[in-house]
């Protein structure tokens, strides 16, 4: 794995992130507070970039654990940010209702992705009332393979972590002193009771961060014996239409002969 400079490269998300926004023309920034660990440092940054005042968190609980509730407010609460609660299970639960996404096993990833992207549309409407930008909080790990949600999640104005291995985020967050709790706290979506990243990917993200680095560093890899790197290859590979983000357009006109 590559050795980084911790306070240099903070600075670096930092200095981008303000010149980011500021040259958006937008007024500030709206971010998601999930109680995790990269949506607590992308705060982090927002508000080290234009100022607490320019930021607005939103804890968007939606059937949600309460413990991820309280975290995140721990971290509006450290950041001294302004922002708002609001509750989306009522309205989760009526279109879930409506579209027959009923069934907590067979239905259970359309379920976990109408959450995200709820919160997405929530962000959105606040940002547009505001005339701010909507930030996100995905890392380079998470974006590499693709562990988002598409119009989700993944749905925002800019990343400043994206160039953050997970493991990195750990060490910026460490630095800059966010809470303990946060950054010890086992890496969940929370989309559902009792889910894990690292269980539904099937590997630790310290071994992704590995895989990934080898795969993107010149060191060489056999995708044939590197198993950690052939998956990360393949989810890499399935995942090239969240990283587009635009619809797939036909492109075939055919002449009269």
């Amino acid at each position: 794995m590559r050795t980084i400079d911790i306070k240099g490269t903070y600075h670096a998300t930092v200095d981008w992130t303000t010149k980011y926004i500021i040259g958006s023309g937008c007024n500030g920034v709206v971010i998601g507070l999930s109680g995790g660990i990269d949506s607590a440092l992308a705060a982090a940054v927002c508000v080290d970039a234009i100022g607490k005042e320019n930021v607005h968190g939103m804890l968007l609980p939606c059937d949600s654990i309460p413990e991820d509730g309280e975290d995140a407010m721990d971290v509006a609460r450290f950041l001294d940010l302004s922002g708002e609660t609001q509750t989306l299970t009522t309205t989760f639960n009526a279109i879930a209702e409506q579209l027959d996404l009923i069934d907590l096993q067979k239905d259970r990833m359309a379920r976990a992705n109408l959450k995200s992207r709820l919160r997405m549309c929530a962000l959105y409407a606040r940002a547009n009332q505001r005339g701010y930008l909507v930030a996100g909080t995905t890392n380079l790990t998470e974006m590499f393979i693709g562990y988002c949600t598409k119009y989700g999640d993944g749905g925002v104005d800019f990343e400043p972590l994206a160039s953050l291995y997970k493991g990195e985020v750990r060490l910026l967050a460490k630095d800059r002193g966010l809470p303990g709790k946060i950054i010890e706290k086992a890496p969940s979506a929370g989309l559902w009771a009792g889910q894990s990243d690292e269980v539904e990917i099937g590997m630790s993200y310290d071994r992704m961060d590995a895989a990934i680095w080898r795969l993107q560093s010149s060191e060489a890899v056999s995708l044939m014996t590197d198993r950690d790197a052939l998956r990360m290859m393949a989810l890499h590979d399935n995942a090239v239409h969240k990283r587009i983000m635009l619809p797939a357009c036909q492109q075939v006109v055919l002449a009269t002969p």
